[in-house]
């Protein structure tokens, strides 16, 4: 899938966090012929996150649908109980990818008036978009 092309603001946002994921090792270079595109949007707190369109890989992967149905209702959540809310910061980039399946996540960072060569890279962990990353995180 073809890269769309992203505003100096978010090329630059993405080239910073490209090089963080790179230094953590969730991604890794890439000669992969599989490409989806890659962007960024802007969190509440005003980070920057990484996000990758991965519809068209999600179409050939199986959907392991999900583990926890959601939230219960108010209503059936007894009076006076106790509730305990859980962040799971970064689970998806806990989970690495089997090494035979990189290839499908890989994604090229475009560059600002094309003054060096497109990057390529994959990534090594469970990225966000996946279909079935949240599930997999629940196990």
């Amino acid at each position: 899938v073809k890269q769309w092309p992203l505003p100096k603001m978010k090329l630059e946002a993405l080239e910073q966090l490209v090089s963080e994921q790179l230094q953590l090792g969730h991604i890794e270079p890439s000669t992969s012929p599989w490409n989806s595109p890659v962007f960024v949007i802007k969190k509440k707190s005003r980070k920057w996150r990484i996000l990758t369109d991965l519809r068209e890989v999600n179409k050939c992967i199986e959907p392991m649908g999900a583990l926890q149905p959601g939230l219960p209702s108010p209503a059936l959540i007894p009076q006076n109980s106790s509730l305990m809310v859980l962040e799971l910061k970064d689970c998806f980039f806990t989970i690495p990818l089997q090494l035979q399946d990189r290839d499908k996540y890989a994604v090229m960072v475009p560059v600002l008036n094309h003054y060096q060569p497109v990057k390529r890279y994959q990534w090594t962990v469970l990225p966000q978009g996946m279909i079935n990353s949240p599930t997999l995180c629940q196990e």
